[in-house]
């Protein structure tokens, strides 16, 4: 099992045995920290370091837009410069009358993205919303087996597993890009963060009874 801490720069990684490391993702880990006996607090921690991080990027919006996101998105993760959301449309906006972003700002900015918008969002579908330039775009579907697509630390690429290939699309939906086809344990995929590369889970040789383990795939 793997979890990477909000900044991305730590992970913990749970051994069959119940054993739990925390790793240091920009450095070798010779010595890998045994966190076994602090585990429950180092996730209370995380988790409040993620919603710190969601709350104030609600606190920069202006009060009407910040309201409409509480209520009809159910946020999946921010974009590191948390101009942008990556988000299902929540429950609690299935209605009779679709629900449809209204225009946050008019008239449109002229250098926002001109790819087609999807401003009525339905539910089952992800969505990526620019706060900075009021636009709203179509990800893909919901997977009820995989894990919701992951930021970049570009803020402008999502990460994700389709079809068996880990991918790389623009956060406006274009130029959907296959960066990875081979085996995959877990559906596991991660960006460094300096975005240079992906961290998969492996197996280079599964029919010889090699254990899996964490690689990188180059993406410069």
């Amino acid at each position: 099992m793997f979890t990477w801490s909000p900044n991305g720069r730590e992970l913990l990684v749970s051994t069959k045995e119940k054993i739990t490391y925390r790793l240091l993702t920009n450095e070798l880990n010779n010595e890998p920290q045994n966190v076994t006996a602090t585990l429950a607090f180092i996730k209370t921690q995380w988790e409040k370091e993620q919603e710190e991080k969601e709350r104030d990027a609600l606190i920069g919006l202006k009060a009407e837009l910040a309201e409409f996101i509480d209520k009809n998105f159910k946020v999946i993760a921010w974009s590191e410069d948390s101009t942008k959301v990556l988000y299902e449309a929540s429950s609690s906006s299935k209605s009779a009358s679709p629900m449809i972003i209204p225009a946050m700002i008019n008239p449109p900015l002229t250098g926002a993205s001109t790819q087609t918008q999807e401003r009525e969002i339905k539910p089952g579908r992800l969505y990526v919303y620019d706060t900075k330039d009021d636009t709203n775009f179509f990800v893909k579907e919901v997977e009820a087996n995989l894990p919701p697509p992951v930021w970049f630390p570009d803020s402008r690429h999502l990460v994700f597993i389709e079809e068996g290939q880990v991918k790389i699309i623009e956060y406006d939906g274009t130029n959907k890009t296959s960066v990875y086809s081979g085996p995959l344990v877990g559906n596991f995929v991660y960006p460094w963060p300096d975005g240079s590369k992906i961290v998969i889970l492996t197996s280079l040789n599964p029919h010889g009874g090699v254990a899996p383990n964490l690689y990188t795939v180059n993406l410069k």
